[in-house]
């Protein structure tokens, strides 16, 4: 039988990160805590500097689902502007 997932909250994200960033704490030994993938950790650990790159970029301003509406705009901007067709 298939093992059910863990969905984790914004918060809990939060607080894996927080204690890798300001406690130093091992991705191994977190991951090994959580029984999460190395993988998994490094995708939320890009998110919030990825969301504070892009958002002075291409003006963001709110919720998550909005930062992608934003991020895809000026994506295809970029994208007409190059000339290439996808």
């Amino acid at each position: 039988m298939r093992k059910e997932r863990k969905q984790y909250s914004a918060e809990e994200k939060v607080a894996v990160l927080r204690r890798r960033l300001l406690d130093k704490v091992p991705v191994s030994d977190l991951c090994e805590e959580l029984v999460l993938r190395p993988t998994v950790f490094y995708r939320w650990q890009k998110v919030p500097w990825l969301v504070g790159s892009v958002s002075t970029r291409f003006g963001y301003k709110g919720n998550y689902s909005s930062w992608i509406r934003c991020f895809l705009a000026g994506l295809e901007r970029r994208v007409r502007r190059s000339g290439y067709a996808i």
